[in-house]
């Protein structure tokens, strides 16, 4: 296949699963250059810059915090984000196609990968960024979500699984962060933004709004309320607006370059990795 060929977005899954050859690559990278200790650990999981083009067609460019791969299909990533970042979340809906550039700090090896994000925000706010993931493997059969949910689990439950799973997995720092206001904004005197109260549908959920909130800075920490704690109620209030504004984007891959740099300063190595029309994925190396 010819390198300059476009990403086959239409490629089955096969039965046996996905044989992915970029997958080990990236996962010897991640592990070679970022630390997997409990301390710093929001700071060490590895911050890509995503490629994307505004409304008005001009360039974005920003860093997007890495979290996780998705266990049952190695070609798609997991990424935060926060639904009051409201340029990250257009160039996000907006785009077809989106790129990844991701330098490893350690090792110097680069990542370009190119493919479609999905946004999967709080159940609370459906069907306002767009559609959920499409064409990745899934757990068979799907996990009971929330537990005791007496509906059969839907793929959609199952993405408001994972989102609690890593938002639990957050330092209580980075948990913080989503209380602020809206990145970008003008930092003024009155540094808090109003969030109005909004009408949702949350099906295995008591709520059916969501308070009218201010972003502020009033926070750099959020624990994560015990069940045998008596949190007041503006902190459970915090908690949850928080948990609302935190989202998840899937990033589903359909091409990679790897760049990597020779230890004792030889040729460097560049290859090229497309998906197959039998579900596999091709290489070729390509001059540096």
């Amino acid at each position: 296949m010819s390198r300059f060929g476009s990403p086959r977005e239409e490629v089955p899954m096969p039965k046996g699963g996905w044989s992915v050859l970029w997958s080990d690559k990236f996962k010897q990278a991640y592990k070679a250059n970022y630390s997997t200790s409990a301390s710093g650990r929001d700071r060490s999981r590895g911050q890509p810059v995503l490629a994307s083009t505004r409304t008005d067609g001009s360039a974005k460019a920003q860093a997007i915090t890495y979290l996780d791969g998705v266990s049952h299909d190695p070609r798609a990533l997991i990424f935060a984000g926060a639904t009051r970042n409201q340029e990250l979340m257009s160039v996000v809906k907006q785009n077809q196609a989106h790129e990844l550039l991701w330098q490893m700090p350690k090792t110097g090896e680069m990542f370009l990968l190119t493919g479609k994000m999905f946004i999967v925000c709080s159940s609370s706010l459906s069907g306002r960024f767009g559609s959920g993931p499409k064409n990745i493997n899934l757990p068979d059969p799907l996990p009971v979500f929330p537990p005791g949910n007496p509906f059969p689990p839907t793929a959609d439950d199952y993405w408001q699984s994972e989102r609690e799973r890593l938002w639990k997995e957050l330092s209580p720092a980075y948990r913080a962060s989503f209380t602020w206001p809206n990145p970008g904004d003008s930092k003024s005197d009155a540094i808090t933004q109003p969030m109005e109260q909004m009408k949702v549908q949350d099906r295995g959920s008591a709520r059916n709004s969501l308070p009218a909130m201010s972003f502020d800075y009033k926070r750099t920490k959020l624990e994560i309320p015990s069940a045998t704690s008596k949190a007041d109620e503006d902190t459970t209030l915090v908690y949850n607006m928080a948990l609302d504004n935190f989202c998840l984007l899937i990033f589903r891959v359909l091409k990679v370059e790897h760049l990597s740099f020779a230890s004792n300063d030889g040729v460097p190595q560049r290859q090229l990795y497309l998906p197959t029309r039998d579900g596999q994925w091709s290489v070729e190396s390509l001059n540096p």
